[in-house]
């Protein structure tokens, strides 16, 4: 998998911006559909004070300062709001700023700034977390409440962290408390891949690149680890970035860099999120042998939690010998170790030799459960591949192993250039739809837009046609870009909707 450092494509702060408010995190819209917990506790803020026999539990938050516009201030109560589901307090604090010349008798450490009322964020909140009640703060008098503006204490990265990394936002401690639902789904993915009653959601990761120390990789495992509870996908992929200098015969539209080890982040994301699953990809190497990989699998499981394994095919020059995949999936049925081992499935194969549904066949027999796509731009090619793989597994009596395909949002030239690298068809007339909208936001939504369009007609195929294998999506943020990252995140809600309502139409198979 990969990353793009496309810097003309983020959407930033100010830096006197980020000096008032912690950096905003990727994944928060303008306009985002509510987050409503289906289990939510109906018991009014009123009712808890009341309950002697419990206690209560408080967050607390300002309003932003009165020079952002509303969308701005907005983007900062969906931020707040994406809090307020992870961490349920019984409600939240909105503290109203005065300037208090007076107070303690001495002259104000730092200036004063005018924020929004508490009651407009205590409605922005509202609208983006039904059911949150807020406590809202009316000073009558200088003296109430306060804020600090003291650059020494905030927890930042540096600014050309930045520049790799999405934003993190404030609230993530360099060793916080795990992150844990009362009402977690304890199915394992395994189970989910199995259950052919269900569709399967996935979202995509990469682990920071090696120049970051542990302390450092742990802050942007605490990131994710906000939006594993946000959207809880039923696993998290963490892709295994390699250098590929001879993928599509071309040159790499952007510098290479290494990245830590996908079982290193799987194992600091399970510690932060509890129960979460992570799907560790792992690229085979060149001259590498099967005592090396069974080695790096032994320590896998024993010390980095791994469950799910993704075995990719090796680049390799000819002449140089490589461990191929099926050699790998034996390495691990023989090994002992239980491990869901999951393979690589590329409609864009099918196009060209028509023979991806056999592969797919085959890999099932030596031991793959499950498969993930190339991202998709093209449904027919996806549905074809499933046409044909469907009348395979009933012409020779077998069961489908599951199929996920993969999608992923782009808004620049730049984006575009590093999917088509990576042999993902785009159509022309696609890429000028979306490229054609006025500006990055726009792109973003028409590039969602393309996306649904494509799993909806993926979808009604599969309905029309009877075909019974399996299926569920993942997506992923292939750039650095704010926008592109935000548009993940609605495209994964967008695709999981579509999903829930196929297979609930469908009925039991």
């Amino acid at each position: 998998m990969w990353y793009v450092d496309d810097e003309d494509s983020d959407i930033r702060l100010d830096a006197d911006d980020t000096d008032y408010y912690a950096n905003i995190s990727s994944h928060h819209l303008t306009t985002p559909q509510p987050l409503v917990r289906k289990d939510k506790d109906t018991t009014s803020f009123l009712e808890k004070c009341k309950d002697v026999n419990k206690g209560v539990a408080l967050f607390g938050t300002v309003p932003p300062p009165k020079k952002f516009e509303l969308d701005k201030v907005r983007e900062f109560a969906n931020f707040i709001g994406d809090s307020v589901i992870a961490l349920e307090p019984d409600a939240v604090q909105i503290y109203d700023i005065v300037e208090e010349k007076s107070r303690s008798g001495s002259e104000r450490p730092f200036p004063f700034f005018a924020t929004h009322e508490p009651r407009l964020y205590c409605k922005l909140l509202t609208e983006r977390v039904p059911g949150c009640e807020c406590i809202i703060y009316r000073a009558l008098q200088s003296g109430q409440m306060w804020y600090v503006d003291d650059e020494d204490s905030d927890i930042r990265l540096d600014a050309d962290d930045t520049d790799y990394y999405a934003n993190i936002s404030s609230h993530h401690l360099t060793t916080p408390q795990p992150l844990v639902r009362k009402d977690k789904d304890t199915t394992s993915f395994l189970e989910k891949c199995k259950d052919v009653n269900k569709g399967v959601a996935l979202f995509g990761t990469v682990p920071p690149p090696k120049k970051f120390e542990l302390d450092k990789v742990r802050e942007f495992a605490n990131f994710i680890g906000d939006s594993v509870i946000a959207l809880e996908p039923d696993a998290v992929q963490i892709y295994d970035i390699v250098e590929e200098k001879s993928r599509s015969g071309s040159e790499r539209p952007f510098p290479f860099f290494a990245t830590h080890e996908p079982r290193l982040y799987c194992k600091l994301l399970t510690e932060r999120v509890p129960g979460c699953e992570c799907i560790i990809y792992r690229a085979l190497q060149s001259g590498q042998s099967a005592q090396e990989f069974q080695q790096w699998l032994n320590e896998s499981s024993a010390s980095y939690y791994a469950k799910n394994l993704v075995i990719v095919g090796g680049v390799h020059n000819p002449g140089e010998s490589i461990l191929t995949v099926r050699d790998a999936v034996e390495v691990v049925k023989e090994s002992g170790i239980k491990m869901n081992i999951g393979g690589i499935t590329i409609a864009e194969r099918h196009r060209d030799r028509g023979d991806e549904a056999l592969r797919v066949a085959e890999k099932v027999e030596s031991g793959v459960i499950y498969f993930t796509s190339q991202v998709v731009y093209n449904a027919d090619n996806a549905i074809w591949l499933l046409e044909d793989y469907d009348r395979l597994t009933k012409t020779n009596n077998k069961t489908a192993a599951r199929i996920i395909f993969a999608f992923a949002p782009f808004a620049s030239e730049t984006t575009l250039h590093f999917l088509r690298w990576l042999g993902v068809e785009i159509p022309d007339g696609t890429a000028k739809r979306i490229l054609s909208k006025p500006n990055l936001v726009s792109r973003a939504n028409a590039s969602v837009q393309v996306c649904w369009e494509n799993w909806k007609r993926i979808l009604d195929a599969c309905r029309r046609m009877n075909i019974s294998v399996p299926l569920g999506f993942s997506v992923e943020a292939v750039s650095k870009s704010k926008v592109e990252q935000e548009s993940a995140t609605a495209l994964y809600r967008a695709l999981k909707e579509e999903m829930d309502i196929y297979y609930k139409n469908k009925g039991p198979y």
